[in-house]
């Protein structure tokens, strides 16, 4: 009952922040309604959603957003795991590393876009690995998207498998290593499992994260409902801002979150850790 006390003020907070947009763009979901002639809002209950449900552009937009969600998690979860690994064997100069690595993580996603922009279309990166066309079309765009979400979202990854390391029972590692374990033995049977639920919530926390992108897609790609790499989110730019249909973006935007929850949900039951006592 104490701990209930104690977080009490914070959810309030919190639901009182998130409800009323929530329960706002909820309530122009169940409307015919546009921004251009609000006298004309016709009720039309759950209409919205049924036409979302059944709209070939959503389920693919949303295909596009798992897939590139899928790509950025596993590339962050390996970059980062090999820099906390090596942040763990810095000692003095680890609070310096801490600060740089977050540094992708502070800067704007419309900037890392560009710059990412820049660099598959026509610069570095385009030089190196002969790229040639490929970055201005869909593919370079494609790519772009990519490596704009891994380099923002590595060092907060980083950070927290860092913390999960730093549960690695120093004296287990040293017995197995006395034992004859070999360095990958050590690695899946020491390492992974005390690191597993620092994973567990940098999965979830990135996931849901990403799920939701929006800025480096608006950055690359022109929002509109025909893009070839429209995402939930520009979907719902598009529709609310471009076309100034609030009622079917209301709809739009409330079943993007219901998304999110169910996706986060999942994450949580699938990484659900068990200690043993």
């Amino acid at each position: 009952m104490r701990a209930w006390r104690l977080i009490a003020p914070a959810l309030i907070v919190m639901l009182a922040v998130a409800g009323w947009p929530l329960g706002r763009a909820f309530y122009h979901s169940l409307f015919q309604y546009q921004f251009t002639a609000p006298d004309d809002a016709k009720f039309v209950l759950f209409d919205n959603y049924v036409a979302l449900a059944s709209s070939p552009s959503w389920w693919k937009a949303f295909a596009l957003i798992l897939g590139l969600m899928t790509v950025a998690l596993i590339c962050q979860l390996l970059l980062g795991f090999g820099i906390a690994s090596i942040l763990r064997s810095v000692v003095h100069l680890r609070p310096l590393v801490r600060i740089l690595i977050l540094v992708p993580f502070a800067v704007m996603a419309f900037g890392s876009a560009f710059a990412w922009r820049d660099a598959v279309s026509g610069g570095y990166l385009n030089t190196w690995f002969r790229l040639g066309e490929v970055g201005d079309t869909s593919w370079g765009s494609l790519l772009t998207i990519l490596l704009s979400e891994i380099w923002r979202g590595t060092g907060i990854v980083a950070l927290i498998l860092f913390a999960g390391l730093q549960s690695a029972p120093a004296n287990l590692l040293e017995s197995a290593a006395a034992d004859g374990a070999t360095s990958w033995q050590r690695l899946w049977r020491v390492i992974l499992p005390a690191v597993r639920p620092a994973a567990a919530i940098a999965i979830v926390y990135r996931a849901v994260d990403s799920f939701s992108m929006f800025d480096p897609v608006y950055a690359i790609v022109e929002p509109n409902s025909t893009s070839e790499l429209s995402v939930p989110s520009t979907l719902i730019f598009d529709t609310s801002i471009n076309r100034f249909e609030i009622g079917a973006g209301s709809a739009m935007s409330i079943f993007l979150v219901l998304l999110s929850g169910l996706l986060g949900f999942l994450f949580l039951k699938a990484f659900r850790i068990r200690r043993a006592v």
